[in-house]
């Protein structure tokens, strides 16, 4: 994954395939859906300076994360069998 241009949540399919169990998949999730102030407003950079959209792109967060599940559950997919493979 790290070597090609995975979609954008793709790696985080990886980090909870390695997490130690399932506290630990559960603190993942947790800080993907509701990261630090500073990464939203990095993100979503709208948000810098002003907290209602700050507020708005923490409701929005979950969305974008719904939205982009698919994509890189299938890249996450296609890179294990490609390693399992041998490639």
């Amino acid at each position: 994954l790290e070597a090609s241009s995975p979609p954008p949540v793709a790696l985080g399919f990886e980090q909870l395939a390695r997490a130690g169990g399932w506290w630990a998949r559960i603190g993942i999730i947790v800080r993907k859906v509701v990261p630090p102030p500073s990464f939203i407003r990095r993100w979503w950079p709208a948000a810098e300076g002003n907290r209602r959209m700050l507020a708005f792109a923490y409701l929005y967060r979950p969305v974008w994360l719904a939205k982009k599940a698919p994509a890189g559950l299938r890249a996450w997919r296609e890179a294990r069998r490609q390693v399992r493979r041998g490639r």
